[in-house]
């Protein structure tokens, strides 16, 4: 049965879509990695912290620097990862239309770099770029954090019974939902956005396209 140029495109696509859960699996797997360094950084604050009104404030603090330096470290492992996918999807979807229609259509990639655009200018979760989206993962922490911390001190619960009731809770269990939610929907938007670029590069040649959900 002779294969035309769209199923050819089609079939190497859903091939890729399949390598790119591989490669989100990946990346949360280094999200997760520093989370976990994390949560142990934040029983330690939360176990050597005084409950005085004084020492609460030391505690909060303390907090808020250690959820500061998560966020940015996390901001940046996904940022990287993110930008090398973009341009291996750029590459590959540029590829898979060579390979399909090169010898009557010389296709093109992008004129411009857009990666960093993609990446760091453009919304990729709901209407939040990757910035916002960790900034918001960070924020929902601190409240549910807080909410624990001073639930614990008004019961006159000990460091120790606090941070056993954050670990227990749903304090870090939310935050690694939450994470793995906005890794998978960021990598989904990228390789979409990627993917347009180079239609937008080879409009004269492409009708339309389909878009697949994988």
């Amino acid at each position: 049965m002779t294969v035309n140029a769209n199923t050819q495109i089609f079939d190497k696509a859903l091939d890729r879509a399949a390598m790119i859960r591989l490669y989100e699996r990946r990346v949360n797997g280094k999200v997760e990695l520093v989370i976990d360094g994390h949560t142990v950084r934040v029983d330690k604050l939360i176990r050597e912290a005084n409950l005085s009104q004084k020492g609460f404030e030391k505690l909060r603090d303390a907090i808020d620097l250690e959820l500061q330096s998560t966020y940015k470290e996390v901001f940046n492992t996904s940022k990287r990862s993110l930008l090398d996918l973009v341009n291996d999807q750029i590459s590959f979807t540029y590829q898979n239309i060579e390979s399909a229609i090169g010898k009557i259509w010389k296709p093109s990639t992008p004129q411009r770099r857009v990666s960093d655009e993609i990446v760091l200018e453009r919304p990729l979760a709901g209407d939040k770029t990757l910035a916002a989206g960790w900034a918001g993962v960070s924020a929902n922490e601190k409240t549910r954090l807080e909410s624990v911390i001073r639930k614990g001190i008004a019961e006159g619960s000990t460091v120790d019974q606090i941070a056993l009731e954050v670990r227990r809770g749903n304090v870090h269990t939310i935050t690694r939902s939450q994470s793995k939610a906005l890794v998978v929907t960021a990598i989904t938007s990228v390789t979409a956005q990627a993917d347009h670029e180079v239609y937008r590069a080879n409009e004269k040649a492409i009708q339309g396209w389909q878009y697949v959900a994988v």
